[in-house]
């Protein structure tokens, strides 16, 4: 059995797992969470969209909990305006065939959110508040075959043997 490196639990952390990840075990948690707007010097019309997005599950991987998550970071060449609406692209930071299309409707102040892995739309969420959009599509945690990093949420105070 491999055993899992201690890797920091913050959402950039940059050991990308070299394979598809995803936490294993029963009843596995999803996490939600509400990214920052994007915020460009120069570029308001950005400001209605989030700077990156991060979506994680919480399981167990040999009987060892564990954390996944994948952080989607924003390919800016990919913004496309048109009338009353915005949208971008946002790439997995750990690779594979893992985006997101955020686009922010203007004249209804709402947002609508399509997540795809490997060429398959795994979720969609829409909403017409902030916090409320993002609670809906980040709820849709990980998916199989998504590209993540895996870390470990054993206690750091006690010693492995």
């Amino acid at each position: 059995m491999a055993r899992l490196k201690k890797k920091p639990l913050h959402p950039d952390s940059t050991g990308a797992a070299p394979e598809h990840s995803k936490p294993e075990g029963s009843s596995p948690s999803v996490l939600m969470f509400i990214p920052n707007e994007l915020d460009i010097e120069g570029r308001p019309d950005l400001h209605r969209l989030p700077a990156n997005v991060l979506f994680a599950k919480i399981g167990t991987n040999a009987g060892v909990p564990v954390i996944g998550n994948a952080l989607y970071e924003p390919d800016l060449s990919s913004l496309e305006c048109s009338g009353s609406q915005c949208s971008l692209t946002y790439k997995n930071k750990h690779g594979g065939d893992c985006w997101l299309r955020i686009t922010y409707h203007t004249d209804r102040q709402t947002w609508n959110g399509e997540k795809s892995v490997e060429g398959k739309i795994v979720g969609f969420a829409s909403g017409a508040d902030w916090k409320g959009f993002f609670t809906h599509l980040t709820l849709l945690g990980l998916a199989n075959g998504e590209r993540c990093v895996m870390n470990s949420l054993s206690d750091p105070t006690q010693s492995s043997r």
